[in-house]
């Protein structure tokens, strides 16, 4: 349902397979090195450097069943997710850490990535309710109600976040044109950095189509830790749940974005996550130009989302744990008993705060970059965990070991050792307080205030589409928008609505000594009812989103 039936056809069946001879009588093996037709083939479809087609027949085959195994796995996890069929049970949280190649596109391999795993789950998500079997999906909504005002019962919305350093530059050219899937990226977009073609705030959707305003690209500083990243992470996440209202959220985590990862800040086996049949070293120049991100604060982000997934309020979620949670009071020197009922204890505090109240929806994670194995695998434990929040509050921070358990590969985590760092731990609770705000660390870099506005825009971007939508749909007003709240999802609008109000209140102070003249109207900007043919802005807000909306069509 997504990619060309020539690219597959190549993956499988190089030339020289086609008939024994080749297609055009060539023998893959040799003249793909030596012949410039096949060279030309393969380069068209990205069959080159960091996607190879390899020339050994064994090698190949390795290849077309890794992408079969990574295509049917993701497109197996959303399937559960919907149910409804007989002999599956509905899931709320699926995860596959063997997906997220989000860099491939219909016809081109890129970035490792030889077919892309996330837009043919999102496809599943999107086609389900024409198969009739993902009624788990839309649980809770009446047949004659419409589950939000961009579409009826009949439309899933699907939320992707892509949480990988490197831009989903796939996942986008895909639903580009569309708002059934609002696409959102954090990552880095700097001179070096793959892909050098897309991930610029700029792009917001494709112009003309129902796609434009549903497309967020965030690009996040060189160094950014685990406190700025999850504030931002928390703003984009609960502020585009609240305006576009998904039925299922995406997220795709990349272990490439943690501090030390190879790929990045050196060099490593560029073939570790392809199975090994792809031998070449991957080099890197771009050292000191990733993040500082750490296990923990990607588990958090993790966290967050199953939480919010299940239902629970934003106050519960951010809620500072207690005091036992944040000591911990060493665990492993304690008797059992007294670590028992210390975690019973906070099981109860957690479970009682953690009460899903809200709207639940299916959460499907998958995996991504990164190229240090040893802590690659620490992050997707630590996020497995995180993942299970929603119906175990409690199992990430409380439940888990301190140290990593012994096995063959226990040399590798060392020299510390530890599955949970204490110290990421109380950096990550200590940043939880009342004024917890992104706003003011963003005055202090560029990109940070950038994104920050992009995420605040996006949203207002959503709340006037949606207006429009509904009354286009009721036929109220004839499509023209009244009146609607933003709902807060920019706190700079009640500043800028109350600076308005006492700049009017000056100017019409200062007017009352002087003559005010009428300013004469031409002939021909009247209608035939005799008003006038001009948009009137209630709030400084609605003159924003105007200006946004014009910037966005002319880019």
């Amino acid at each position: 349902c997504f990619h060309a039936e020539n690219y597959l056809d190549l993956l499988e069946y190089p030339p020289s397979e086609q008939n024994g001879f080749g297609i055009d009588g060539f023998r893959y093996d040799h003249d793909a090195i030596t012949n410039p037709e096949i060279q030309a083939l393969l380069a068209k479809h990205g069959l080159e450097d960091d996607c190879p087609l390899p020339t050994d027949s064994n090698a190949r085959k390795i290849l077309w069943k890794y992408c079969l195994s990574v295509a049917g796995t993701s497109w197996h996890a959303a399937s559960l997710l919907m149910g409804g069929s007989a002999d599956e049970d509905e899931r709320d949280v699926v995860i596959h850490w063997g997906g997220g190649r989000h860099h491939s596109h219909s016809d081109k391999a890129g970035g490792f990535c030889y077919v892309n795993d996330v837009v043919l789950a999102i496809h599943r998500l999107l086609h389900s309710r024409a198969d009739g079997v993902d009624d788990g999906m839309f649980a809770g909504i009446p047949d004659n109600q419409t589950s939000s005002s961009l579409g009826d019962k009949s439309t899933p919305r699907i939320l992707y976040i892509d949480l990988d350093i490197h831009h989903p530059d796939g996942v986008q050219s895909a639903f580009y044109s569309t708002d059934q899937v609002f696409t959102a990226s954090f990552h880095r977009f700097a001179p070096g950095f793959f892909p050098a073609l897309s991930g610029s705030i700029r792009e917001k959707g494709g112009s003309g189509t129902t796609g434009l305003g549903y497309n967020l690209n965030v690009p996040l500083p060189a160094g950014i830790g685990d406190v700025a990243f999850i504030r931002m992470f928390r703003r984009l996440l609960f502020g585009l749940v609240k305006s576009y209202d998904p039925h299922a959220v995406v997220l795709c985590l990349g272990a490439d974005g943690l501090k030390g990862d190879e790929l990045i800040s050196g060099s490593g086996r560029g073939c570790d996550n392809l199975g090994g049949f792809v031998d070449f070293e991957c080099t890197s120049t771009l050292s000191g130009e990733g993040w500082n991100l750490s296990p923990e604060g990607l588990a958090e982000c993790v966290r967050i989302a199953a939480a919010l997934c299940a239902g629970v309020n934003d106050v519960a979620i951010l809620s500072v744990p207690s005091k036992e949670v944040i000591d911990k009071v060493s665990f492993q020197d304690a008797e059992p008993d007294v670590m028992v009922d210390q975690l019973t204890s906070e099981k109860k505090q957690r479970s009682s705060a953690y009460k899903a109240n809200g709207k639940k929806r299916k959460l499907l994670i998958l995996g991504g970059g990164g190229y240090t194995p040893a802590q690659t695998a620490r992050t997707y434990l630590l996020c497995t965990a995180a993942a299970c929040e929603g119906a175990r509050p409690g199992m990430m921070w409380s439940e888990l070991p301190k140290d990593i358990p012994a096995h063959d590969y226990f040399p590798r985590y060392g020299p510390s050792f530890e599955l949970v760092s204490e110290d990421k731990k109380l950096e990550i609770f200590q940043s939880y307080s009342v004024n917890d705000s992104i706003v003011g660390e963003a005055n202090d870099h560029q990109l940070l205030r950038e994104g920050v506005r992009a995420i605040d825009l996006a949203c207002l971007y959503i709340d006037h589409d949606r207006a429009k939508k509904v009354n286009q749909r009721t036929g109220l007003g004839n499509g023209q928008v009244k009146s609607f709240s933003f709902n807060g999802t920019n706190q700079d609008e009640a500043i800028l609505t109350e600076i308005s109000r006492k700049r009017k209140k000056e100017g019409s102070k200062k007017s009352l000594g002087g003559r005010r003249r009428k300013k004469k109207i031409p002939s021909n900007s009247r209608s035939q009812s005799g008003d006038l043919e001009t948009k009137k802005y209630d709030r400084p807000g609605d003159s924003i989103a105007a200006q946004i909306f014009t910037v966005v069509k002319c880019s």
